[in-house]
């Protein structure tokens, strides 16, 4: 997924391909509907994404468990504390990561708490 390659990919094609050096990796980044519609129609072996939404007829094995996270600038009040509660974020500026199934995500998480989050933009 679009959200996970860069954090995951280098390190993962890597350690792949040096356990298996007559292997290559061919890396296709895409958004969770159509990394499932590539895997379902055999153009893709194996998908990497979030177990979100995961429709019936598919095997999903986690790799992880990846907590939420807040980025925020270095002289942000927030950047020297270890962790912020939800009902802290609520009101700052929020970029929304405006992908199918993430921005449902990221509202999901506030509105579990009540909360609704001050958008401030939006990001693609």
């Amino acid at each position: 997924m679009v959200t996970l390659a860069p954090m995951i990919m280098p390190e993962l094609s890597h350690a792949f391909t040096s356990a298996f050096p007559s292997t290559k990796v061919m890396q296709v980044v895409s958004d969770h509907d159509t990394l499932l519609h590539k895997l379902a129609n055999a153009e893709i072996d194996v998908a990497i994404g979030y177990d979100l939404q995961v429709p019936e007829g598919f095997d999903f094995i986690p790799l992880a468990s990846l907590p939420p996270h807040v980025l925020v600038g270095e002289i942000h009040p927030f950047a020297r504390l270890s962790a912020v509660s939800i009902k802290d974020i609520a009101p700052e500026p929020l970029l929304l990561l405006d992908l199918p199934i993430s921005s449902e995500y990221f509202l999901a998480i506030f509105m579990q708490e009540g909360l609704t989050p001050h958008i401030a933009a939006h990001a693609a």
